[in-house]
Formats: structure tokens, sequence, C-alpha cells
């Protein structure tokens, strides 16, 4: 047996055996990439609703997706109103309802549901997986110049229906 080719196969070996325990024990990884986040604005024809006076003193982040509890939070929101508008026609078979509100602000401040996508996101019972979630970007316009009062805005639009986990992504700016 020669010496020079037990030494290379031994140097081989090693390094395939290092390898293979860097990347057990959190080395580099040599998994594909994750897909990007497939996101997409919110059109108007999918607005509901939107107002500033609403009866909704709190900040709200809601995902509605049966007639019973989108008759309440429609109620609620159009309670200021002298004469409300009936709650449209939702089919919660295909579709499901996100319901945002500011809470108490200042008049002139704004807010809507920007865009709604999915993205792969570390599983919070299992932080090696991954789970596939649906978000929504709420954006909040502060007005830079506010006159006095108080205002509750709020904005109700419908999507298609999901069943998977919710997660809000928040955004703040200025007028």
């Amino acid at each position: 047996m020669k010496k020079s080719g037990g030494l290379s196969f031994r140097v081989i070996l090693g390094s395939l055996i290092l390898a293979g325990l860097a990347t057990a024990c959190g080395g580099p990884s040599f998994a594909p990439p994750p897909a990007p986040a497939r996101i997409w604005p919110v059109v108007a024809a999918t607005r509901l609703y939107r107002d500033d006076a609403a009866v909704l003193p709190d900040t709200i982040r809601e995902v509605v997706k049966d007639e019973i509890s989108f008759s309440q939070i429609w109620d609620r929101a159009t309670s200021a109103l002298d004469d409300p508008p009936p709650a449209p026609e939702v089919d919660f078979s295909r579709h499901m309802v996100v319901v945002v509100g500011a809470g108490r602000s200042d008049p002139g401040d704004q807010i809507q549901v920007d865009s709604v996508g999915f993205r792969m996101v570390a599983n919070p019972r299992n932080p090696d997986r991954e789970i596939e979630v649906i978000y929504f970007v709420v954006r909040t316009v502060l007005e830079s110049d506010p006159f006095p009062g108080v205002s509750y805005p709020i904005e109700i639009v419908r999507v298609d229906r999901s069943d998977l986990p919710v997660q809000w992504e928040e955004r703040v700016s200025g007028s």
C-alpha cells in the first residue's frame, strides 16, 4: 500500500466528516434559499368601508370569517352615522374581511390595509421549521399639522379567504 494514496484518502475522508459535522452543528447549510414573499396591493374594489368617526376607541386588527361576526363589527363601525349603510354581502366561503382601526387619533390621521401577501416564517412551536403565514401591511398616515379634535380612523376590506396564521406588518408615515 502506498503511503501517499492512504494519506489522500484519509484527508478526503476527514474533510467530508468535518463538513458533515459543521453542517449538522449549525454550520453553513446547502439548502436552497427560501421562496420570496408573495404580496399584492389591496385594490379599491375590495375596500368595503372607511371612516374616521367610527365608535371604536381602541386600536383593532381583526380578521372576520363569518357573517355574524361581520354583522357585529359592521354595526359597531357605522354606529356613529345618522343613517348607517347596510353591510355589504360577503361570500365567507370564498372571502374574509379584514378590519383595522387606529383608535383615538388626531383629525386627518388615516389607516388602511395597504397590501396582503404570503411568506414563510419561523414556526413559533418549532424554530427549526418554517410555516407559511398570510400577512397584512397596515399603513397609518399621521397628519403633520393636525387641527384640534379627535378621530377614530377605521378601514374594512375584503380579501380571499385563508386559514393560514395571520401576521400584521405596521408602517407609519407622515402626510
